[in-house]
């Protein structure tokens, strides 16, 4: 799991930043490694900012709730 790589063995890091620059949609499943990604965060107090959510990404996060959960710029 290539998404799951990406963090789980990092230490130190703080801030994370998610870039959906180059994304046109999103299923149930990443909003789920999303989730987890955000209590892996919590653990180590570390912030998750998402960034470049174009606006049907955007419905998504709204409907999902994300925008509380997540920061979104």
């Amino acid at each position: 799991d290539t998404f799951l790589s990406s963090y789980k063995n990092e230490t130190g890091i703080l801030n994370y930043m998610l870039d959906f620059r180059k994304t046109n949609s999103i299923d149930s499943s990443a909003l789920g490694m999303m989730m987890i990604f955000r209590e892996f965060a919590e653990e180590r107090s570390a912030d998750i900012k998402i960034i470049n959510c174009s606006p049907q990404i955007m419905k998504m996060f709204e409907i999902a709730q994300f925008h509380i959960l997540f920061k979104i710029v």
